[in-house]
């Protein structure tokens, strides 16, 4: 891999970063700034859980299969999603902050994102504080 010679050991965790900054402009675009989440812009405490996880090499199986293939991620998401949801394309609610970090807001997260990619649109799920 090209990023191996720069970043060493900590080439996946350089990869996390790029690609989570890249898709939280997107989804920042769309759904706008302030108080809302989603997948890409956490409440810091969850973030820095992702991040120390990350570092410590300890985020389960499923997870480190994502940086695979994308055929690999639609699986994890598959085996989160607890069935399937209709989606449409661009900004969707998914309900309040205090669902982020419940199994349920887990699962219907990623439900919506493995029924958008199956659809080939542009869904940007997400949480808000209100």
């Amino acid at each position: 891999m090209f990023l191996n010679p720069i970043f060493g050991s900590k080439t996946r965790m350089a990869q996390y970063h790029g690609v989570t900054e890249a898709a939280c402009r997107v989804h920042d675009e769309k759904i706008g700034v302030g108080r809302v989440f989603h997948l890409y812009r956490l409440p810091e405490t969850i973030e820095e859980r992702i991040s120390d996880a990350f570092q410590e090499g300890s985020l389960p199986e499923e997870v480190t299969r994502c940086f695979e293939a994308a055929e690999d991620a639609v699986r994890v998401l598959a085996d989160l999603a607890k069935g399937p949801v209709e989606v449409k394309s661009g900004p969707v609610r998914l309900g309040g902050a205090d669902m982020i970090n419940s199994p349920d807001g887990v699962a219907l997260l990623a439900a919506t994102y493995r029924a958008a990619f199956q659809a080939g649109i542009k869904c940007y799920p997400y949480f808000t504080d209100r």
